[in-house]
């Protein structure tokens, strides 16, 4: 048993049994004032500008029924803004690199 973060892929190398899924997606980016995003279910929550400010813009979508990401669900949602966010700091790990700290994270 490792100690690594993530899920097996053996199942479906071998063709055996059924490929467990996670819950949720998490990933961020640290060009262009920084960006942060989560999918999970059909939604899809992006923050921006994480590395310049502690209350970054927040864009939610339904993406089961906007692909292309044009409706802004964020005001209509604010309780799905907030669960997700949540989800998506839980789902961090910290860098020890300080070009890669959030702005929350930098004294």
């Amino acid at each position: 048993q490792s100690d690594t973060d993530g899920l097996s892929l053996v199942p479906t190398l071998l063709g055996k049994g059924t490929q467990k899924k996670h819950d949720s997606l998490y990933w961020e980016f640290f060009e262009g004032g920084g960006k942060r995003a989560i999918i999970q279910g059909p939604w899809k929550l992006i923050l921006f500008n994480t590395n310049k400010t502690l209350t970054p813009k927040a864009e939610l979508f339904n993406i089961d029924q906007d692909l292309a990401e044009k409706n802004n669900l964020a005001a209509k949602h604010p309780d799905k803004v907030t669960t997700l966010t949540k989800l998506m700091n839980d789902s961090r790990t910290p860098s020890v690199h300080p070009n890669f700290k959030l702005k929350s994270e930098r004294k």
